[in-house]
């Protein structure tokens, strides 16, 4: 038997974002969230899987609006294998 649909679910809804990158950075986290839930046991562990999975999907639609382009930390580094460890 499948796992009753989680709530946080809805949060993965991408459709009514504008058609282009911002539809496609979030399909592709609903497909993993969909997989996700549907394949492993319901619990406590799922529920922090999807949880910190919306996270990230919120952070790369949120990139996916634009790479910013001068005044701050992004880009100030261009050279990324110059960034160390906890620098």
């Amino acid at each position: 038997m499948a796992n009753p649909r989680p709530p946080i679910m809805a949060y993965f809804q991408f459709s009514h974002l504008p058609a282009g990158p911002l539809q496609e950075v979030a399909c592709r986290f609903s497909k993993l969230a969909y997989e996700l839930y549907t394949t492993l046991p319901a619990g406590p562990e799922l529920s922090v899987a999807l949880r910190k999975l919306l996270e990230s999907k919120d952070a790369a639609v949120r990139a996916a609006l634009g790479a910013p382009t001068s005044g701050d930390f992004v880009a100030e580094y261009t050279n990324w294998d110059m960034i160390g460890p906890g620098e």
